[in-house]
């Protein structure tokens, strides 16, 4: 018999809504482009471009809005 072998579980990344993404300012995120497991604390809005720092070294960041995901924490 043949061994079965074991996928890895495929990670989905949702794109967090325009409407909703005000809730998370002052949380962390992930971005579309990036590196899994790469995750920005959102500062800010505005209009089409959001302000994002990195937790640990905080280097500031501007990306579109569009680019932001749910991390795993938040997806529910």
């Amino acid at each position: 018999m043949k061994r079965h072998q074991q996928q890895k579980a495929q990670l989905v990344m949702l794109p967090i809504p325009k409407e909703k993404l005000a809730n998370f300012i002052g949380k962390q995120i992930h971005l579309a482009w990036a590196k899994q497991g790469c995750t920005w604390k959102l500062l800010r809005i505005e209009g089409d471009r959001i302000y994002l720092e990195t937790p640990k070294t905080k280097k500031s960041l501007v990306a579109k809005a569009s680019d932001a995901m749910y991390t795993r924490r938040y997806e529910r």
